[in-house]
């Protein structure tokens, strides 16, 4: 088991200014998150540029991270 918190970033969705992301990005993004496998838990704070992963091992979380369109620096 792995945690982990990445530093992220995303393009805007259709409803965000710039780069200030709303909560509602950052829900979706988390629910993508869920979806892949080899992640139990997820937590993402656009705004923050931070995305809090729980899984099974390191390369599933960044293969998350890249399936749900975000680039960790």
């Amino acid at each position: 088991m792995i945690e982990r918190t990445f530093s992220v970033s995303r393009l805007s969705c259709q409803f965000c200014v710039g780069k200030n992301h709303c909560g509602r990005c950052s829900r979706e993004t988390a629910e993508r998150l869920l979806a892949c496998p080899g992640v139990l838990d997820a937590r993402v704070d656009l705004k923050a540029g931070t995305a809090w992963l729980k899984g099974t091992e390191e390369d599933a979380l960044l293969d998350a991270l890249e399936e749900a369109g975000l680039m960790a620096g």
